[in-house]
């Protein structure tokens, strides 16, 4: 018999793959993106300059995946390499001004499927949904960082 926690856990890992359709479908495609080269640019237009292995942390993405949405991004002019002063071989890149214009030119689709998505949410199940998944959020980064530790020892 799986538990209530299980289950949850299971339609929770159906939504986050769920949720790329109406991103891929309202958001990256109308622009003229793939849905990886919509994730990265929303990445960086939330966290800043990061580089591709902060990246492949923040986003959960395959490092390959990663690679190729920033050599596509780097080639439209929307995201260029940085250098980091106090370390460097890291290799950070960040949304160029061509970048930032494209991401600010797409938060109206951003907009439209966050509103037929949650739309159906009262604002009291909206901040509801906020908190928790704020909190699973940070229990995932708690889970990743005792994981990692216990394989590094």
């Amino acid at each position: 018999m799986i538990s209530t926690q299980s289950q949850l856990l299971v339609g929770l890992l159906k939504q986050a793959s769920l949720i790329s359709r109406p991103m891929t479908e309202g958001v990256a495609t109308p622009n003229g993106i793939s849905a990886n080269e919509l994730r990265l640019l929303m990445c960086l237009g939330g966290e800043g300059a990061l580089a591709g292995h902060e990246i492949v942390d923040v986003m959960g993405m395959p490092p390959m995946t990663v690679s190729r949405a920033i050599a596509s991004l780097i080639a439209r002019g929307w995201i260029e390499q940085i250098s980091d002063q106090d370390n460097r071989r890291r290799r950070p890149v960040m949304l160029t001004a061509s970048g930032w214009h494209a991401y600010r030119e797409m938060m109206p689709d951003v907009r439209v499927v966050a509103e037929y998505l949650l739309g159906a949410l009262t604002a009291a199940e909206r901040n509801a949904l906020s908190r928790i998944t704020e909190k699973v959020a940070r229990r995932m980064d708690a889970w990743r960082i005792e994981h990692m530790e216990g394989q590094s020892k």
